[in-house]
């Protein structure tokens, strides 16, 4: 899997609705904050910007590159090839329909069910 494609992956806590005054905060399992997403921004623990979420559904790195796109529950490349799926439960699958993770109850768990990221609010998924 290309680098670009794991930014992608790695943003996937982030499927929420960027609103005015929305925030969300994701930490690792030991609850160490990882990164916030606020007013469509998104910083790491330092408060640098790693990139964004438009209220479209575009993700952009911090340079304003467009990494891809999230809509109709799924994750588009660049190019708009679809490369991950979800649904309202959390579930997230690769194009091939292997489980890469699951959101829900405040957590995000691998396909193993091992623990990777905690999360403060219920996810509004972007449809």
């Amino acid at each position: 899997m290309s680098r670009r494609y794991l930014t992608i992956l790695l943003l996937l806590p982030f499927l929420f609705i960027p609103q005015r005054g929305f925030s969300q905060t994701i930490r690792d399992s030991n609850s160490k904050l990882i990164a916030k997403i606020s007013g469509g921004e998104i910083r790491d623990s330092n408060s640098r910007k790693l990139g964004s979420i438009s209220s479209d559904g575009t993700v952009r790195n911090n340079s304003g590159k467009k990494l891809g796109t999230i809509q109709d529950g799924r994750i588009l490349n660049e190019n708009g090839l679809t490369i991950f799926k979800y649904d309202d439960s959390g579930t997230v699958r690769d194009r091939n329909g292997r489980l890469i993770y699951k959101i829900s109850n405040g957590e995000i768990r691998n396909s193993s069910s091992k623990l990777l990221f905690k999360y403060d609010k219920t996810p509004i998924f972007i449809k």
